[in-house]
Parts: structure tokens; sequence; C-alpha cells
């Protein structure tokens, strides 16, 4: 059988900060060795904003979001 390997513009490595009611931001979530096309992150915090910053992908240079939705 094939070796599988992850496609290499994927996001491997993320943080996910928020900016609370006070204007300061925070860490919701830090994702290490994401193997998901789709990541859902729960939350119960009110935010004034929601930013992503991604560390790593699985080996290209470049990084490529499809989508980053916040509800």
């Amino acid at each position: 059988m094939p070796a599988f390997n992850f496609p290499k513009t994927m996001v491997k490595d993320f943080l996910i900060k928020y900016k609370d009611m006070d204007g300061q931001w925070k860490i919701l979530k830090e994702v290490a060795g994401n193997y998901q096309r789709l990541v859902r992150i729960d939350t119960d915090v009110q935010a004034m904003g929601v930013k992503m910053t991604v560390k790593a992908t699985w080996g290209n240079d470049k990084v490529l979001v499809f989508s980053f939705d916040v509800l």
C-alpha cells in the first residue's frame, strides 16, 4: 500500500486569537499537527475580533486558506 501524505499546502500548525471586550488579544486555541481539512472550534467567548496565525504547513512555503469563518 502506498504511503499517505498530506497536501503540502494544508495548514499544519496554527494559532487562533480573539480580542476580548477590553481590547486585549488572547489565545483561544493553538493547534499543532493538524491533519483535518475542516477544523471547528467551539467556544463561548464574546469577542470584538478574531484572527488566525499560520505557523506551518505540511511542506509548502506559501499558506493557502480556503475559508476562515466566525459565527
